[in-house]
């Protein structure tokens, strides 16, 4: 649970968040839904200052390509992602 100052502190983020997202789009077009319906925006607004988070839920071998469908090296065998 948020202190009271980090909840205004917090609330005041998303104000300022919104009306940023609001005012640098104008007339052109509507905010999509998924900015405010995802996980990320929160995260993002209660992170301090100068902060890294890590937000992916994957690891990067979860989006390497199957052993079967890798080209050949020039070898003729294939070489796993995890040697990169």
């Amino acid at each position: 649970m948020l202190n009271p100052s980090a909840a205004v502190r917090v609330l005041q983020s998303v104000v300022a968040l919104a009306s940023f997202l609001c005012g640098s789009i104008g007339l052109a077009q509507a905010i999509p839904s998924y900015v405010f319906d995802s996980s990320l925006l929160p995260r993002i607004v209660q992170m301090p200052a100068n902060s890294w988070t890590k937000v992916n839920a994957n690891f990067y071998s979860d989006v390497w390509t199957p052993p079967d469908l890798e080209p050949l090296g020039s070898d003729g065998v294939t070489h796993t992602p995890s040697k990169i």
